[in-house]
């Protein structure tokens, strides 16, 4: 349903879900994954660095997310925290 909706309004998706990303592709709709999102708000809203660190960290410690090794921004993702 999300993925029809965002379709129907030209929307990006944002998602790590295997299976949702492929559907999305199928789609013609643009995926960003998690990584993606939090580097592009680092890059256009410049946090502290605490305010950056926190984010990544709760991001692995609520959403038990870490990048994959393979993602093309992981190692900026390691480099943020301490």
């Amino acid at each position: 349903m999300c993925i029809a909706l965002a379709e129907s309004r030209g929307w990006t998706i944002a998602t790590d879900d295997s299976k949702a990303i492929r559907i999305a592709k199928e789609a013609g709709l643009t995926v960003i994954c998690c990584l993606e999102l939090v580097k592009r708000w680092a890059d256009v809203r410049h946090p502290d660095q605490a305010t950056l660190i926190k984010a990544i960290q709760d991001i692995e410690l609520f959403a038990q997310f870490r990048p994959n090794t393979s993602m093309p921004e992981y190692q900026w993702w390691v480099d943020q925290l301490p």
